[in-house]
């Protein structure tokens, strides 16, 4: 539906700030900005859970008195109140006071699509877009399409189960385009039209699909697959065949990804185990000192004691520059500060104990040489 001055007046974004992780239709794990509002379903959750009457309420609660005077406000007050009538004749004496306001056009539409006129409906929204083509971001034609298939519906009710509003071949290809006219009008039809509505529920499929071709998480396809399923979808099996689909993807991609992080773990204890083994550092002083004292010769001479420089603080140089690094990545695929605090300190504290153990080796080791 077209709610140009509805949305411009009472439609808050719902954004979402930082990064999320998720999986791709071409089986890839990424991260991708929050930000995005294509991403957003919880900005089509929101608008499914207000009513219009609260959406007037809170307009009425913030608008100011120029804003409650104008004529235009006053028949968008009427609709979101549920009186179509009364806001059709406002707008009517409106569209013959001036007679060219692409406002008007776009509120009759939706008020004649709200009484159930969808001929006039679409006659309407139709002069909408012949007064401005860039209506809405160019997502009109979705609406006409939306009034179309409404009329259909009328003379077959079944029609949705074997079709849908947006042809599915044409989605695959301009994926893009559609992605953005979907949400667009999702957002604002949800509003007014609440569980269960079959075309609301194709066009939230449609939706679902788009995004994946468009390269989005199939994290927000599942949930705008699961809106779907609210709103009574026609086709049962086939939106389960999808959701199977792309939940075998993200289980996939998720199975991939755990066992990285199970194999950069066990690299690690194996490089410390090997390390220990190796006697490049000490859980205790007291194994340091029973291990210097075995490397002591009987009769030390010159130069032909055990190594001046220990490998345990080279291992610690590197660690205490790597430490970071890692903890970063395990924090930024699981996005769990507790990753980087638990890898950071681990590894830190091991740093720590390689160089000690190392420095103390060697001091020990260059005081018997200078004694020899």
């Amino acid at each position: 539906m077209k709610y140009l001055l509805i949305i411009s007046i009472l439609y808050v974004h719902s954004f979402s700030c930082g990064w999320v992780n998720g999986t791709t239709l071409d089986g890839k794990w990424r991260q991708q900005s929050g930000f995005h509002m294509e991403l957003e379903i919880k900005n089509l959750k929101d608008h499914m859970r207000y009513s219009p009457r609260e959406r007037l309420d809170y307009f009425l609660e913030y608008s100011t008195r120029e804003e409650n005077e104008n004529k235009l406000t006053k028949a968008v007050y009427l609709m979101l109140d549920g009186k179509y009538q009364d806001s059709i004749d406002k707008l009517l004496i409106e569209e013959k006071r001036e007679g060219d306001r692409y406002e008007v056009a776009a509120n009759l539409g939706t008020a004649y699509e709200l009484l159930g006129d969808n001929i006039n409906a679409i006659k309407w929204i139709k002069e909408g877009i012949k007064r401005n083509p860039s209506s809405h971001y160019g997502t009109e034609w979705l609406h006409i399409k939306i009034l179309e298939t409404k009329l259909i519906l009328e003379k077959e009710p079944d029609y949705l189960k074997s079709n849908h509003v947006l042809n599915m071949f044409e989605l695959e290809s301009r994926y893009f385009e559609f992605n953005q006219a979907l949400l667009h009008q999702l957002r604002e039809r949800m509003l007014f039209v609440k569980p269960k509505n079959p075309i609301v529920a194709d066009l939230l499929y449609s939706y679902a699909l788009a995004n994946a071709y468009n390269n989005g998480l199939l994290e927000y396809s599942m949930e705008a697959l699961e809106l779907s399923e609210l709103y009574g979808y026609y086709n049962p099996s086939e939106l389960s065949q999808k959701r199977e689909e792309y939940q075998d993807i993200i289980d996939h991609v998720e199975l991939i990804e755990t066992l990285k992080i199970i194999g950069y773990i066990a690299i690690f204890i194996i490089f410390l185990f090997i390390a220990y083994k190796k006697k490049w550092f000490f859980l205790t002083k007291k194994a340091q000192k029973e291990h210097i004292k075995d490397s002591e010769p009987d009769q030390p001479q010159k130069n032909s004691i055990a190594p001046k420089k220990s490998k345990a603080i080279l291992l610690g140089r590197i660690l205490l520059f790597t430490t970071p690094l890692l903890a970063f990545l395990f924090a930024k695929l699981y996005e769990d500060v507790a990753f980087l605090i638990l890898i950071w300190a681990v590894g830190w504290i091991a740093s720590y104990i390689f160089i000690r153990d190392g420095k103390a080796y060697e001091a020990k080791i260059n005081k018997k040489d200078d004694e020899s």
